[in-house]
Parts: C-alpha cells; sequence; structure tokens
C-alpha cells in the first residue's frame, strides 16, 4: 500500500513534492485550484475551504503538513495586528489553524509540521506549543540547483525530525535590510503573493530525507 502525504493549505505542492521519490502518495488541499505549472500526475488535489473539508473520508495519512496563510500572523505586518484583531479577520485566521489541528489529531499522525514566517500564531493558538525549528531558505539551498540563497526566516512546529542543513553563501542585503529576492516578489497581486508563499525546494527536500520511513 502507498504511503500517504497530506499537505495542507497547498497550492503549489512544493513542500510534499520530494516524498514523490520515496513512493508516497501525495494529497494537497487548498482553497485554490492550482495553476497548470503546479499540477503533477503524483498529486491529488482537493479544493475547497477547509472547514468543510471531509477529510474522514481519505485514506490514514502518514505525515500531515501544513501552510496556513500568514497574512494575519506574520511579525512583519504587526503594526496592523490591532485593527485585524478588531475586524475579526485574525479570529477568521485562529479557525483555520484550529481546524488543521483538528485534522491532525484526528489521524495523529507519526510525522507533521505547520510552517509560518515569523509569526504570532503560536500566541493565538497556544496549543501548538514553541517552534521546533527557525530557517533560513539558504540553510538548505546547497540541495538544489541552482542553489536557494534568499532570506525569509520561517518556523515550524510540530513533530518531526530535524532536517539536515546545507548551507550556502546567501544573497546581499540592502541598506534597508531588504534583498534582491524580496524586492522581486514585493507587490500585493495574488501572484507575488503565491510567489513569496512557496516553499523553498532544499528545505522540503531535507524534511522529506528527514522524515521518511
Amino acid at each position: 500500500m502507498s504511503k500517504i502525504i497530506l499537505s495542507l493549505f497547498d497550492y503549489t505542492g512544493n513542500w510534499p513534492k520530494p516524498w514523490i521519490e520515496a513512493g508516497y502518495t501525495i494529497y494537497t488541499h487548498d482553497l485554490k485550484c492550482p495553476a497548470s505549472e503546479y499540477l503533477y500526475p503524483e498529486r491529488i488535489h482537493i479544493q475547497g475551504d477547509i472547514r468543510s473539508f471531509n477529510y474522514k473520508d481519505m485514506p490514514r495519512p502518514d505525515a500531515i503538513l501544513a501552510a496556513p496563510d500568514c497574512t494575519h500572523f506574520s511579525l512583519s505586518g504587526a503594526k496592523h495586528f490591532a485593527q485585524k484583531d478588531a475586524d475579526g479577520r485574525t479570529a477568521d485566521s485562529v479557525i483555520l489553524v484550529q481546524k488543521a489541528l483538528e485534522i491532525i489529531n484526528y489521524w495523529n499522525p507519526r510525522v507533521w509540521a505547520l510552517e509560518n514566517p515569523m509569526s504570532r500564531i503560536h500566541k493565538l493558538v497556544p496549543e501548538l506549543g514553541a517552534p521546533l525549528l527557525k530557517f533560513q531558505p539558504w540553510e538548505y539551498g546547497g540541495l538544489v540547483s541552482p542553489p536557494e540563497t534568499y532570506w525569509k526566516q520561517t518556523w515550524l512546529w510540530g513533530r518531526f525530525e530535524l532536517p539536515s542543513k546545507s548551507p550556502v553563501t546567501p544573497m546581499e542585503k540592502d541598506h534597508n535590510g531588504l534583498t534582491a529576492w524580496y524586492n522581486s516578489v514585493g507587490g500585493k497581486s495574488d501572484k507575488t503573493k503565491e510567489h513569496r508563499s512557496k516553499t523553498p525546494m532544499g528545505f522540503a527536500k531535507a524534511f522529506a530525507v528527514a522524515n521518511w520511513s
């Protein structure tokens, strides 16, 4: 029987993709249908709101990955927190994270992980506990070609083995502390947001190698 990976809030399919190399079947779930560039035959995509996801009807997953939207959690947007807390956007996002944890708790897989950029998510959903891993993409950049050299601090919570690093020299920052990568993906369009949220493939490979069985 094929081993199963369930990846929640997954538009691109980047994070679970390396598990294919170990013979796993990938289920991804997201509100949107991925663009054609992100679809591949080994991926089974389920489109819809996670709050109505009939997760009990799918095969038991061996691992669950989750990458909830960081818009209302990321510390880079702290100046907007008060407004978002007042108008209900924060509460709506918390509900989605709690739904992901409901799914994780139901299946109780051997491996699970939830990621967000530098975030207040664990303050709002305290059952997550402290992050187990904080990393920059360039710390795993040597596992892919061309190497990933950009900065985007990401935190992970869950139950997993820590992946081994393969660091490369990171790209330089300008006088504002920004990098060419960040400047190239700036903006508020869906396309730039999708690009910023893609899981670094070097990290994805390292995480898979550390945690597949």
